[in-house]
């Protein structure tokens, strides 16, 4: 099995005509973990075709790279099964930074990489903190009556006070956007709110291939969360892909990087997008049922995508969870078991021998 630090590459062949033809050479398949290639524990039945496409690319030298937030311990716990079954990784990264090599079943950790990975996540942070209170300041130099609001490290929120401040500040973000694979804006009248793209997979990623002499073309990333964004950008990897139940801003990334969108989710999608590479078909489309919103935020200029139906199918969730969380309530208090129970109950009474009447 090869080391992190050795020399790991696959070449697959890429024409079903000829495949002498054309070569695409992939040096490192990388993929998020959950919700990606784990997602409810049912994905038993597409491990042997997922093992085949594995043994095919380490039969030319290549390395599955799995980068996931998980402890080392919670990854062996839920890949037993998967295991078992001889579908495991060659490299995995675990809390996002910490790199393990596979070598005969047993993980090895390679502290120097994960050192010098983590030193350099925490100057990208500082770095991408820096370029956010930059891209401030030249905000509140066109337009000084803004109120800013931080509601997180990652997420800021500028608000303005003259409509006419707009159009100008627009015009100034969407030319620092562009240079900038680390932040995303979206827009609501006189609302602009801005967000820091996670780079942390990105960063340790990037220090697996300097270390390997990988070059971007020559990774393929697959993830459906916002922390696989980052090394789902052409600065990373050129060839990308997401399953069909990636989060709606990961899809749009991946149709932005004319990467693969799946139609199906989590594994089996994994199965898809690797296809698509192999045999040159690499579909960047929308999935079915998907529309332009006429209304909401605005994310660097162009209006998201959203599923139909998705709002109401939100509202229909909240509406189950109250009900739920009233029933208990309700039946605590008829046992007794909370205080003032009775008074809680009154309502419910009075209501249900309203309803009765009706009936009666």
């Amino acid at each position: 099995m090869a080391s992190v630090c050795g020399i790991v590459y696959m070449n697959y062949w890429v024409n079903t005509s000829n495949p002498l033809s054309h070569m695409k050479l992939i040096r490192l398949l990388v993929t998020d973990f959950d919700g990606t290639v784990f997602r409810y524990g049912n994905e038993k039945p597409f491990y042997p075709p997922f093992l085949l496409r594995l043994d095919q690319l380490r039969q030319s030298g290549g390395a599955w790279v799995v980068c996931s937030g998980r402890s080392l311990g919670s990854l062996r716990k839920v890949t037993r099964t998967m295991v078992s079954m001889g579908v495991s990784p060659d490299i995995i990264i675990t809390r996002h930074s910490h790199v393990y090599a596979n070598w005969t079943g047993i993980w090895h950790p390679k502290l120097l990489l994960s050192i010098r990975t983590m030193i350099q996540q925490h100057r990208r942070g500082t770095q991408i903190a820096k370029d956010v209170e930059k891209l401030i300041s030249k905000i509140r130099g066109i337009a000084s009556n803004t109120r800013t609001v931080h509601i997180s490290k990652s997420q800021v929120r500028v608000l303005f006070s003259a409509q006419e401040d707009v159009a100008p500040v627009k015009q100034l973000v969407s030319q620092v956007i562009a240079d900038s694979s680390d932040l995303r804006v979206f827009w609501r009248s006189s609302e602009l709110e801005i967000r820091t793209i996670s780079h942390s997979k990105a960063v340790v990623i990037r220090s697996i291939a300097e270390n390997l002499g990988i070059q971007p073309h020559e990774i393929l990333t697959i993830g459906d969360g916002r922390t696989d964004i980052g090394m789902m950008s052409h600065d990373t990897a050129l060839m990308t892909g997401c399953p069909a139940n990636a989060r709606r801003e990961v899809i749009q990334h991946i149709l932005a990087q004319k990467g693969h969108v799946a139609s199906k989710d989590s594994l089996a999608g994994v199965i898809e997008i690797i296809d698509a590479y192999v045999s040159g078909n690499v579909k960047s489309e929308p999935p079915p049922g998907w529309e332009v919103a006429e209304q909401g935020l605005m994310e660097n200029g162009h209006a998201q995508a959203a599923r139909p139906g998705a709002s109401s199918m939100r509202v229909v969730e909240i509406s189950i969870v109250v009900a739920a969380v009233i029933v208990g309530i309700l039946t605590l208090a008829n046992f007794g078991i909370i205080p003032f129970g009775h008074y809680l109950l009154k309502p419910y009474q009075f209501f249900m021998s309203k309803l009765m009447g009706l009936f009666i």
